[in-house]
């Protein structure tokens, strides 16, 4: 999801860059015994520890940090900053109980809230991804998994006051293990477009064939930087909100574009109310404002009935397999066979998505966990 009225934001977002950017960010700890009677989190640690199936575990969240008052947009700097206070929290509280590998977020457009969110989880995930361009993604990981190699792929095809203000795109990031002789992890975190222009659904299906681009360039370059007797065994994981709605006639063909017509798993696919979109909805205070300064008092989000998955994160490990296989690299499995999908698991976790003292939702979108089996 991507709001309409981006165009505000020629007056008011780099103004919008308030708290953070006056000083150093102060980030609220997250409170083990807070959190300890929180039942979404224990739930959450049984459900990936009862995976006896070795995996990746990701994470996948639309954050909503983007600055302003108007529908789609995040409110003023503070209630941003507060927000993403709260998300550090939340993904703590979770990581605290359980292994967590990567957690990709997507819509981090604020940059003191980015900051927010970067010091918050630098201890838990120093390892850490956020390019340049204004795309609003950020990609962290746990220690002993580092980005060998990491990029940033613009899109070419976009459409609307989006496309011109957006600098939307895919990151792929190559993560190893410090033991190498361990399976590593290409990871593609992408945001699509929205369905606010004409011509949505056409313009995701051209970034769809630029996120298989971006990952047969990945793979390649991770093919041949590795030693030569060594085989290359990479799962392969596209996170994020593509804006696509799952079931829908868009979906059925977006699957085989993801992987030339072979192979994807969409973890997510044979489960029933798994919508995450949408979770909330800012409504802002009387005469809130985003023009610099504090705004007190601020907005807050209120719930929402989610009726749509936007939020995806599909296994593309057996995508162009042939190719692959005349790159030299080894796809998922044994001898290049098929992975076994029922490996991975995942689930929405809405209670994630939500703040711990207020109930109140963290964001529009509701995020998802998702493990993803190493075959």
């Amino acid at each position: 999801y991507t709001p309409p009225l981006v165009v505000t934001m020629r007056m008011s977002s780099r103004a919008c860059f308030g708290a953070a950017d006056r000083g150093k960010a102060n980030v609220e700890p997250a409170s083990a015994s807070a959190h300890a009677s929180q039942t979404w989190v224990h739930d959450t640690a049984r459900f990936a520890d009862a995976c006896k199936t070795p995996s990746f575990r990701v994470l996948t969240w639309n954050l909503q940090l983007l600055p302003g008052v108007f529908a789609g947009q995040g409110g003023c700097a503070v209630s941003l900053e507060s927000r993403a206070r709260r998300v550090v929290a939340n993904v703590l509280a979770l990581a605290n109980v359980t292994r967590v590998d990567v957690v990709a977020f997507q819509e981090v457009w604020h940059e003191g809230s980015a900051r927010v969110i970067q010091s918050g989880l630098a201890t838990v995930f120093p390892n850490q991804h956020k390019p340049a361009a204004y795309c609003g993604l950020l990609t962290v990981a746990r220690p002993g998994l580092k980005i060998a190699h990491s990029t940033f792929t613009p899109f070419r095809n976009t459409t609307g006051v989006e496309g011109w203000w957006f600098t939307k795109g895919v990151a792929a990031l190559a993560l190893r293990e410090e033991d190498e002789e361990k399976d590593g992890l290409i990871l593609l975190n992408s945001h699509l477009q929205s369905d606010f222009w004409n011509g949505g659904a056409e313009v995701r299906g051209l970034q769809i064939s630029e996120i298989v681009d971006a990952l047969a360039n990945i793979t390649d370059f991770v093919t041949f930087a590795s030693q030569p007797s060594r085989k290359v065994i990479m799962t392969k994981i596209l996170v994020g909100d593509l804006n696509v709605p799952s079931g829908s006639v868009e979906y059925e063909n977006m699957i085989p574009k993801l992987v030339s017509l072979t192979g994807a798993v969409d973890i997510l696919h044979s489960q029933t109310n798994c919508d995450t979109f949408p979770l909330g909805q800012y409504a802002p205070v009387p005469c809130e404002q985003c023009f610099g300064g504090c705004c007190l008092p601020v907005g807050k989000y209120k719930h929402k009935t989610p009726s749509a998955r936007l939020d995806y994160v599909i296994d593309v490990s057996n995508g162009e397999e042939q190719a692959t296989h005349e790159r030299g690299a080894t796809v998922r499995g044994v001898d290049g066979t098929p992975r076994n999908p029922n490996a991975s698991a995942g689930r929405v976790v809405t209670s994630l998505g939500k703040d711990q003292h207020t109930g109140l939702p963290l964001s529009d979108h509701a995020p998802i966990f998702a493990l993803v089996g190493l075959g």
